[in-house]
């Protein structure tokens, strides 16, 4: 399970587009007066999962695949995996290189850094096919980074493409695009493309949740690079994305514990404010803001997240600490 808390590097960050989360907790704080918070591969069709880095990583037949499964207990759904073709910064420059799973295949051409000159953009181009048959031709910018996946992603027997691509920039970002096969076409789904994340099995299902992370939460209350978020998880239900992150208890049980290993480092308040935000998500919001009262410094660092803006973006005041300014947050962003 990849962790979404780490300390965030500048590099190959993402912004995120998100809706509001579906949580109805209260702020309940019987230890704190309110006075304190407002003054201080397919059976796997294909018989073969491919991993491309630069070179064939992996190659799975048919019976190998069907050794593995064997030793599954019968009541675990089986988790097929996704035929991935994966681009990094030392991937040369590729022209119509094929992906296939089942019925469907994709045609990959990709620029690599050495080969980008004016005319020649650094793009990851595709081309998706059902049955030899051209459905989707598309690009996206592609600095030096880039998937594709295909897969079965919500197990209801229709095939999904995945297209990712760092499209460039310190704080910028990541595009994720997903087409799924229905009524006899490929239709581009609902997850927001400027979105970074994993396809993963978190909870066992078989299916492949959409994992990411809140980037509201970016350089809120600390620096970019020092920014601390709670997760975002996505399932793909009825042909959308849905945000389900709350129907992951376990998964943020985890970060949780993660968080609270990191202790001595509590009194930066971007952990905090994740802190909070995760435990909101479990229902736990009092022993969250216990927890942040017992760590926070009332000396922030920046003085970041503090300002109080209206409609427009223009700053009009500010918080009078932290806590305060964490609450406000946490209200317009659906964790309270």
């Amino acid at each position: 399970m990849k962790k979404w808390f780490w300390t965030f590097s500048a590099i190959g960050l993402l912004t995120v587009g998100c809706g509001d989360l579906q949580a109805s907790n209260s702020l309940v704080l019987p230890l704190i007066s309110e006075a304190i918070l407002e003054s201080d591969t397919s059976r796997i069709d294909a018989k073969q999962s491919k991993q491309f880095e630069g070179e064939l990583i992996a190659e799975y037949t048919e019976a190998e695949y069907s050794e593995a499964e064997s030793t599954q207990p019968s009541s675990t759904p089986t988790l097929e995996p996704l035929t991935t073709l994966a681009i990094r910064y030392d991937t040369p420059s590729l022209d119509g290189v094929s992906l296939s799973r089942g019925l469907v295949d994709v045609k990959v051409s990709y620029t690599a850094r050495e080969d980008i000159t004016e005319e020649n953009r650094p793009l990851l181009r595709y081309e998706i096919l059902y049955n030899g048959e051209l459905k989707v031709k598309d690009y996206v910018i592609a600095v030096g980074s880039g998937d594709v996946l295909i897969g079965d992603f919500d197990q209801d027997g229709g095939m999904e493409v995945g297209i990712q691509a760092f499209t460039g920039g310190a704080h910028c970002c990541t595009s994720t695009t997903v087409y799924s096969w229905r009524d006899n076409d490929f239709v581009k789904l609902s997850l927001d493309e400027l979105l970074s994340g994993d396809f993963e099995d978190i909870d066992g299902d078989g299916s492949f949740e959409f994992v990411t992370v809140d980037s509201n939460f970016l350089a809120k209350f600390s620096s970019y690079a020092g920014s601390v978020a709670p997760p975002m998880i996505f399932s793909l239900i009825d042909g959308n994305f849905v945000n389900s992150t709350q129907n992951y208890p376990d998964y943020i049980y985890a970060e949780i514990a993660e968080l609270e290993r990191q202790g001595h480092q509590m009194n930066a308040h971007s952990l905090l404010a994740a802190y909070v935000a995760n435990k909101s998500l479990v229902g736990e919001v009092e022993s969250g803001w216990t927890y942040l009262f017992n760590h926070y410094s009332q000396d922030p660092l920046y003085g970041q997240g503090m300002d109080i803006r209206n409609q427009n973006g223009e700053v009009i005041g500010q918080h009078p600490n932290f806590p305060t300014a964490l609450k406000a947050f946490l209200i317009e962003q659906g964790y309270l």
